[in-house]
Protein backbone atom coordinates (compact mmCIF):
# COMPACT_ATOMS: atom_id res chain seq x y z
CA UNK A 1 0.00 0.00 0.00
CA UNK A 2 2.69 2.37 0.90
CA UNK A 3 4.74 1.56 -1.86
CA UNK A 4 2.15 1.89 -4.75
CA UNK A 5 1.39 5.19 -2.99
CA UNK A 6 4.63 6.29 -3.68
CA UNK A 7 5.00 4.98 -6.97
CA UNK A 8 1.64 7.20 -7.59
CA UNK A 9 3.47 10.41 -6.47
CA UNK A 10 6.31 9.48 -8.71
CA UNK A 11 4.14 8.85 -11.64
CA UNK A 12 2.32 12.53 -10.77
CA UNK A 13 5.70 14.30 -10.90
CA UNK A 14 6.42 12.81 -13.70
CA UNK A 15 3.35 13.56 -15.61
CA UNK A 16 3.49 17.19 -14.33
CA UNK A 17 7.21 17.41 -15.53
CA UNK A 18 6.05 15.80 -18.91
CA UNK A 19 3.91 18.47 -19.14
CA UNK A 20 6.20 21.27 -18.77
CA UNK A 21 8.32 19.87 -21.36
CA UNK A 22 5.74 19.83 -23.87
CA UNK A 23 4.79 23.48 -22.94
CA UNK A 24 8.27 24.34 -22.99
CA UNK A 25 8.37 22.39 -26.60
CA UNK A 26 5.63 24.65 -27.96
CA UNK A 27 6.96 27.51 -26.70
CA UNK A 28 10.33 26.48 -28.31
CA UNK A 29 8.41 25.87 -31.42
CA UNK A 30 6.51 29.39 -31.74
CA UNK A 31 9.84 31.31 -30.80
CA UNK A 32 11.20 29.08 -33.73
CA UNK A 33 8.65 30.24 -36.35
CA UNK A 34 8.71 33.84 -34.93
CA UNK A 35 12.35 34.23 -35.92
CA UNK A 36 11.86 32.19 -39.13
CA UNK A 37 9.61 35.27 -40.36
CA UNK A 38 12.86 37.10 -42.66
CA UNK A 39 11.19 40.85 -41.34
CA UNK A 40 12.18 40.27 -37.47
CA UNK A 41 15.92 40.21 -37.83
CA UNK A 42 19.26 39.91 -39.90
CA UNK A 43 20.31 36.58 -41.11
CA UNK A 44 23.67 35.59 -38.62
CA UNK A 45 21.21 36.28 -35.37
CA UNK A 46 18.55 34.59 -37.50
CA UNK A 47 20.61 31.90 -38.28
CA UNK A 48 22.13 32.12 -34.29
CA UNK A 49 19.20 31.69 -32.73
CA UNK A 50 17.70 29.01 -34.82
CA UNK A 51 21.09 26.93 -33.83
CA UNK A 52 20.87 27.64 -30.44
CA UNK A 53 16.96 26.73 -30.11
CA UNK A 54 17.70 23.45 -31.84
CA UNK A 55 20.68 22.48 -29.29
CA UNK A 56 17.27 23.32 -26.87
CA UNK A 57 15.16 21.35 -28.47
CA UNK A 58 17.41 18.06 -29.33
CA UNK A 59 17.87 18.29 -25.52
CA UNK A 60 14.41 18.46 -24.58
CA UNK A 61 13.64 15.85 -27.04
CA UNK A 62 16.26 13.67 -24.98
CA UNK A 63 14.41 14.81 -21.61
CA UNK A 64 11.03 13.92 -22.93
CA UNK A 65 12.05 10.38 -24.35
CA UNK A 66 14.24 9.97 -20.77
CA UNK A 67 10.54 10.98 -19.00
CA UNK A 68 8.30 8.76 -21.02
CA UNK A 69 10.37 5.55 -20.20
CA UNK A 70 10.43 6.69 -16.31
CA UNK A 71 7.22 7.23 -16.44
CA UNK A 72 6.12 3.91 -18.52
CA UNK A 73 8.31 2.15 -16.00
CA UNK A 74 6.27 3.56 -12.94
CA UNK A 75 2.95 2.96 -14.48
CA UNK A 76 3.97 -1.02 -15.24
CA UNK A 77 5.16 -0.67 -11.69
CA UNK A 78 1.89 0.24 -10.52
CA UNK A 79 0.16 -2.62 -12.61
CA UNK A 80 2.22 -5.02 -11.24
CA UNK A 81 1.92 -4.13 -8.04
CA UNK A 82 -2.41 -3.87 -8.12
CA UNK A 83 -2.48 -7.05 -9.74
CA UNK A 84 -0.57 -8.84 -6.90
CA UNK A 85 -2.87 -7.14 -4.31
Amino acid sequence: SERVEVLEQEKAAIEQNYQLLKDRYAELQDDLTAHNNPESANDNSLHTDNAKLREALSGMEQEKAKLKLELDKTIAELEAMLETA
